[in-house]
């Protein structure tokens, strides 16, 4: 949360009261002057903006549906780049066979010409080792990420409340990458997480996440995956 009259990161403090303390949200900057927010203003109107972003569920269940479909496709395609990968790691580590075996038992070639190979290949197999093993990471699981998503969407407000206080940081982080800016009355318009803006565009009818670029869904995985990560933290 960012101070609407700077942009720094608001504090949070409390302040004793005759009977109880209570929660302010202020600007670290002293040569600002804005309001200190009390905590159950602030945190309202973040619940009020989380409602208003609220997809309705059949775009969340369409989203649900797309997303899977995109991922076998890609999945398949994985698939055939791991294994292509693979076969020429064991293609080079033949060709190594082959050039060691010319220069310990043949000795047809001289060693400054062995080594000199030696490199190249070894430099080779290990970058086809490198994106053969970058490809596997891409493995998630992807539908129980997806249905612990859209059970995070269907309420934000709702699970906001519920998570402990790391999480509520995680989540924010997750939902606003941006932080928020709090003008004193209300948050101003901020970048929102790729699912959230995807939604939106579905639901005006201009998205079609099949369509995507590479780093639009890049952007969607990785959305998933903090998700996940909120999800086995949460477990």
């Amino acid at each position: 949360m960012k101070c609407g009259a700077c942009e720094r990161p608001l504090t949070g403090s409390y302040s004793s009261g005759r009977s109880n303390k209570y929660g302010y949200y202020h600007c670290p900057n002293q040569a600002c002057r804005s309001r200190n927010i009390p905590r159950q203003e602030l945190e309202s109107e973040f619940l009020k903006l989380i409602e208003q972003l609220q997809p309705k569920a059949d775009y969340l269940n369409l989203f649900r549906e797309i997303v899977l479909d995109v991922w076998k496709d890609r999945q398949k395609e994985t698939i055939k780049l791991v294994s292509t990968l693979e076969s020429r790691v064991g293609e080079l580590k033949a060709k190594r066979q082959q050039l060691i075996e010319a220069f310990v038992y043949r000795q047809s070639i001289e060693k400054s010409v062995y080594q000199e190979q030696l490199e190249l290949i070894e430099d080779e197999i290990a970058l086809a080792q490198f994106d053969a093993h970058d490809a596997k990471l891409e493995e998630l699981g992807i539908e129980a990420a997806v249905n612990y998503a859209i059970d995070a969407l269907r309420n934000a407000a709702r699970f906001w409340i519920q998570c402990s206080s790391d999480q509520k940081q995680n989540f924010q982080r997750v939902l606003f990458p941006n932080g928020l800016v709090f003008d004193g009355e209300s948050y101003r318009t901020a970048p929102t997480c790729i699912a959230f803006s995807y939604l939106h565009g579905i639901s005006e009818g201009k998205s079609s996440l099949a369509s995507q670029s590479i780093p639009s869904w890049n952007q969607i995985i990785s959305w998933l995956k903090e998700m996940e990560t909120l999800r086995t933290v949460a477990a």
